[in-house]
C-alpha cells in the first residue's frame, strides 16, 4: 500500500512518499479516490506499528523521524492511536524540525497521548525557540540538520509547515504576519528551493488567504508619526513611505477604515 516513486516492480514502496502524499493532499482539501487511500492509509498503518520493514536510503537513524511522519498522516484520518508511539523515545528537543513539526500535528488531533495539552504547549515553545529572524527573513536554528533531502525535507519545506501547524494555534495568532513574511523572503527569484517546498508553500498560502484574508482590504489607512498624519489609499499593489527620524521618543500609529485589513511592513533603519 505505499506510494512508489517510479512504476516499477522491483522497486519498494517508500513511507516518507506515502506520509507525504497524504499530508499535502489532507492540507490542500484535495481528496484520493477511495480504494488508493485505503491502501495508503494500511501501508502506514503497517508501517507504523512494525508490521512492515522500510530501511532509509542512507546509512543514518532515521527510523523516528519516518515514523513520525506516517503517524501525523495516518491522524488526519482518524487511523493513528496513541500506542504506536510506544516504541519512540520521545525527545523533541533532539529532533530535527520537520520531526517537531509532525509531534505537533500528531498532538493536535490524537487525544489518547498521555499528557497532550502539555506536551503540546511544550514542542510548540521548542518550535518558538529554534525560530529566528534576521531583518525579515526567517531562518532555524537547527537549518545544518534539518537539510533531510532524501526523505524530501528541507528547511524551505519546515518553515511553511511550522506556519500550517501553527495557524490555528491562538498564542501564535500576533505571530502569523512574521511567520507568512519570513517564509516568503526565503524564495530566491520567486520561488523556494525545491518542488515540494513550493508545493507546501503554495498551499500555506492558501491556507493564509482563506484564514485571514477572506475579504479582501479596500478603503483608506492613515499613517501618524510626530503630528504629521500621511493617508494611503489601498491598492492591490505594494506602496511604500518614507519618514524622517523624530527628534525624540514618538508613536507610530496606523489606523484603517474601510473593509478588510492590509498588510503593513514597519523597518526603522539608521547608519
Amino acid at each position: 500500500g505505499l506510494a512508489r516513486y517510479f512504476p516499477s516492480d522491483w522497486l519498494a514502496g517508500s513511507d516518507a512518499l506515502t506520509a507525504y502524499l497524504l499530508q499535502i493532499a489532507h492540507d490542500s482539501g484535495r481528496e484520493w479516490p477511495d480504494e488508493a487511500l485505503e491502501r495508503m492509509l494500511s501501508g502506514l498503518e503497517a508501517f507504523a506499528t512494525g508490521r512492515i520493514v522500510r530501511g532509509s536510503a542512507l546509512p543514518t537513524a532515521d527510523l523516528t523521524v519516518r515514523k513520525l511522519a506516517a503517524i501525523e498522516a495516518l491522524a488526519r484520518h482518524e487511523r493513528a492511536k496513541a500506542g504506536m508511539l510506544d516504541t519512540l523515545t520521545i525527545d523533541p528537543a533532539l529532533w530535527p524540525t520537520s520531526a517537531l513539526v509532525d509531534w505537533i500535528g500528531i498532538l493536535q488531533r490524537v487525544s489518547g497521548v498521555p499528557r497532550r495539552d502539555e506536551r503540546l504547549k511544550e514542542a510548540l515553545g521548542l518550535l518558538r525557540g529554534r525560530l529566528n529572524f534576521q531583518g525579515t527573513v526567517m531562518t532555524f536554528s537547527t537549518e545544518r540538520t534539518d537539510a533531510l533531502w532524501w526523505l524530501m525535507v528541507s528547511s524551505d519545506v519546515n518553515a511553511n509547515r511550522a506556519l500550517l501547524a501553527v495557524m490555528k494555534e491562538g498564542s501564535w495568532r500576533d505571530d502569523i504576519g512574521r511567520l507568512v513574511r519570513g517564509s516568503l523572503s526565503r524564495q530566491k527569484r520567486g520561488q523556494w528551493g525545491t518542488t515540494v517546498a513550493n508545493a507546501w508553500g503554495t498551499v500555506a498560502l492558501a491556507r493564509f488567504t482563506q484564514e485571514f484574508e477572506k475579504v479582501p482590504a479596500a478603503g483608506n489607512t492613515l499613517i501618524a508619526l510626530a503630528g504629521k498624519s500621511t493617508p494611503i489609499r489601498v491598492a492591490a499593489e505594494k506602496q511604500t513611505r518614507d519618514f524622517e527620524w523624530p527628534a525624540a521618543r514618538e508613536n507610530l500609529s496606523l489606523q484603517h477604515t474601510g473593509s478588510g485589513a492590509p498588510w503593513a511592513i514597519v523597518q526603522s533603519r539608521a547608519a
